[in-house]
């Protein structure tokens, strides 16, 4: 009880010095919504030069997206998280790296997520200690799939999220491992995923499922309350978020197009 109330000490003095920030002019559209541990549209800001990755060598400016790890600078300032329950993302081999967000939750809870390229996949995920966020008709919610597994005395150690487009998941989803693993849904939330795709406002990017996974399971292990404790997950994904939306609104002459809607720019 001491940690929770702590951490919702914490999350909630982060949450009005992050509105202090926004009410003293910092352009905001989505992130009134979100507790983050300070205002990346202030922090990374401050970031105006490309750094070398450590392991790679290549020029980057928050982070690297082929090694998942965050530059020097930007490392001091994007928050880190420790999950309660481990996340295995299996990654379609064609996805561009440098357009996904599933490296988003490696940077800002490495010990807690990795990345797997498919046909890799871990030996140690499996049907009784791992479930699959993969939603289906008449799959259980991720309340329903922690109660039935408390009931039946069973932990749940893994939850593997597929990265890929939804046509190329089918091959993964088929796999031998993988099409054993119980699946469940998340609560469902509008993307603010800046890509076009031509399906339902509801299909989410990676990361935004991730966090969703969480804000669902503190809430059914909590009582149903939730005080933005897992919101920093998507602390890389929501600067983007605002940069694209600043681009366009202060440059009329530009057309943000999407197949799903025409309000995305606020």
């Amino acid at each position: 009880m001491f940690k929770y109330l702590q951490l919702w000490r914490v999350v909630r003095g982060r949450y009005y010095c992050l509105q202090m920030k926004h009410d003293a002019g910092v352009r905001t559209v989505a992130m009134k919504n979100f507790q983050l541990s300070n205002n990346p549209m202030v922090e990374l800001e401050k970031i105006t030069e490309r750094e070398v990755c450590g392991k790679c060598h290549h020029a980057r400016k928050f982070y690297c997206y082929d090694c998942n790890v965050a530059t020097s600078s930007a490392g001091k300032v994007i928050p880190k998280l420790e999950l309660p329950v481990k996340v295995v993302v299996i990654q379609d081999a064609r996805e561009v790296k440098g357009k996904n967000t599933a490296c988003h939750a490696k940077i800002i809870a490495n010990q807690d997520v990795e990345i797997f390229t498919y046909p890799d996949i871990p030996d140690y995920i499996n049907k009784d200690n791992s479930v699959l966020l993969y939603p289906t008709d008449g799959c259980e919610s991720v309340g329903e799939a922690i109660k039935s597994r408390s009931d039946n005395n069973k932990k749940l150690e893994y939850v593997v999220f597929i990265d890929s487009t939804w046509q190329k998941s089918k091959r993964i989803i088929n796999n031998e491992v993988i099409s054993t693993l119980p699946r469940i849904r998340i609560s469902q939330h509008k993307t603010l995923f800046w890509r076009n795709q031509k399906f339902d406002i509801h299909f989410l990017s990676t990361i935004e499922a991730i966090h969703y996974f969480f804000r669902d399971y503190h809430e059914a292990t909590n009582q149903g309350s939730y005080e933005g404790q897992y919101d920093d997950l998507l602390y890389l994904f929501l600067y983007q978020y605002e940069v694209i939306q600043r681009r366009y609104k202060n440059n009329t002459e530009l057309t943000f197009k999407t197949a799903l809607r025409d309000d995305y720019i606020k």
